[in-house]
Order: C-alpha cells, then structure tokens, then sequence
C-alpha cells in the first residue's frame, strides 16, 4: 500500500484521510477470518482460540496435559472445553488418552467441571486487542504525521483515530486514553515480536 506523505497535509485532511483508512481496516480484518475464527472482536472467536491452544499443549507432552488438567478441574472454561476436543480427537483417531487426558477424562464422566465464572470483571479480549494494536502500527507508518497520542487538541493521534473508528463500527473500546493503554498492555512496548521499531 502507498505510504501517504502526511507530513504536507492539512490537518483535517489528515484527519480524514487516516479515518478512512482506519474504518476500512477494521472491516477488512473483520471479515478475514483470522485463523479460521471468525470475527476477532467476537469473543468466541477469543475463546475458541484459547481451547485450541489448550488442545495443543496438552497434545504436546504429559506435562502440559497434567497441568491443564488440573486448570480444568478448577473451573476454567476455555481449558475444560480444550481438553474435551483433545479427548474426542484422540477416541476418533484411536489414540491413547495417556494418564492426564485418561483421569480428567474419568472424572468428568463421573462429575461433569464446574465452570467457575470470575468474580470481577471478565478480561478483555486479547484477539481484538492484538488486532487494535495491529492498526496503531500500520496508521503509522501509513502516516508518519500522526503520532501515537495528541501533540495538541487541534491535531488527531492514531489512538484518536482508532477510538473514533472503533465507536463507528459498534465496538467502542473508550476514548484516545483507553486506546493508548491497550497499545501499552498488548503492543510492542511488551511484546517485542512484533518487529516494531521503538524509535517511533
């Protein structure tokens, strides 16, 4: 895509240009099916990313399949639901469950998990924020002009622009702050494989 040459455009044209960009963005990555999950402001989509990952490590090694287990039989949902497509894909293939997979298999039969539901606040979705922070980071470098947070109130930031946009497709985070701790918690400032350059 043409990188703009924001630097010698108006403000509001800036603006305009980087709202743009930004609402298209958000519908494309909307309706891309990232890994086959669907929408990722969806919060199944977050969740039916975690029972894979669960599905995964626990197919990995006893270990994890141990530890996860135990994870289940507290209560996590996403870990209960993880292992049960592990148990199913295993009986369907005609593999061993192994020890860990066999006695929370046994368990549940007996004594279906009890989800517990968190008590404060649920998370946030860390999909939608893993893509929030993807498109802090193309608004700029698509528009070196802008930057992360207002220089003034008369001058749009990319934490601006993204909130707005948000807002716009029914799925407001909050305002340019609320934005820019999203970007502090999920983006590159913690997350160094994002290849980002800090100097921005």
């Amino acid at each position: 895509m043409k990188r703009h040459n924001a630097a010698q455009l108006p403000v509001s044209y800036l603006e305009a240009a980087a709202m743009a960009f930004a609402r298209d963005w958000i519908a494309a990555a909307r309706k891309a099916n990232f890994l086959e999950l669907g929408d990722p402001f969806n919060t199944d989509a977050m969740h039916t990313l975690v029972r894979r990952a669960v599905a995964n490590l626990a197919d990995m090694h006893e270990r994890n399949a141990a530890r996860l287990a135990d994870l289940a039989l507290a209560g996590a949902e996403d870990a209960i639901e993880g292992l049960k497509d592990l148990i199913a894909e295993r009986h369907a293939r005609g593999l061993p469950l192994g020890m860990a997979l066999g006695t929370f298999d046994t368990i549940i039969k007996d004594r279906p998990a009890t989800v517990r539901r968190p008590r404060s606040h649920p998370p946030g979705n860390f999909l939608a924020n893993f893509i929030i922070v993807c498109l802090l980071m193309e608004l700029l470098r698509q528009f070196p002009a802008l930057s992360l947070r207002r220089s003034s109130r008369f001058r749009p930031s990319a934490c601006s622009i993204v909130s707005v946009a948000l807002t716009e497709a029914g799925l407001s985070r909050g305002g340019e702050e609320a934005i820019r701790k999203i970007w502090e918690r999920y983006g590159p400032p913690v997350t160094p494989g994002y290849g980002w350059n800090p100097k921005r």
